[in-house]
């Protein structure tokens, strides 16, 4: 579980900074607050990734991120710093800055590559603030953790 932490506390930097994102078709609603990447939309920061079919960002009043929501096949490669990449997909990914809220929903799955952990779920759920990590089977879909335990003979 130790590692779903690290990869939330590390996600959330992915919101800061240089961020490019490509899609077929933008709008933005600028009284509403709303912008909305419509069609095979990109997100790239860095060597990271992330890629839906649609990505909807909801402003406050003081133009800063309310709420991230990327639905339709989401998929993402996140590498850090301290050589750990993890690679996810769910049916929709929420992200709420002011709450330090992350959800995958829909088939989430979080894959650490480099220390080979995966966690499978209908939905992973964590809270930055308070580290907690949720992580929610469906009645025909338990939750899932797969890792490597090393032998204590060695």
């Amino acid at each position: 579980m130790k590692f779903l932490l690290v990869f939330f506390f590390l996600l959330s930097f992915l919101f800061a900074g240089k961020i490019e994102i490509e899609s077929l078709k933008f709008e933005a609603y600028d009284e509403k607050g709303i912008t909305v990447f419509t069609g095979n939309v990109l997100i790239k920061k860095g060597l990271d990734r992330m890629h839906a079919d649609n990505v909807t960002v909801y402003l406050d009043k003081d133009r800063q991120i309310e709420r991230f929501e990327a639905s339709g096949n989401t998929s993402f490669v996140f590498n850090f710093e301290n050589n750990s990449t993890f690679v996810g997909s769910s049916d929709k990914f929420i992200y709420t800055p002011k709450n330090g809220e992350f959800k995958l929903l829909g088939s989430a799955r979080i894959s650490d590559i480099i220390n080979s952990k995966e966690i499978i779920g209908e939905e992973v759920i964590f809270f930055e603030k308070t580290k907690v990590v949720k992580v929610l089977g469906a009645k025909m879909k338990p939750v899932r953790l797969i890792f490597d335990v090393e032998d204590s003979k060695k």
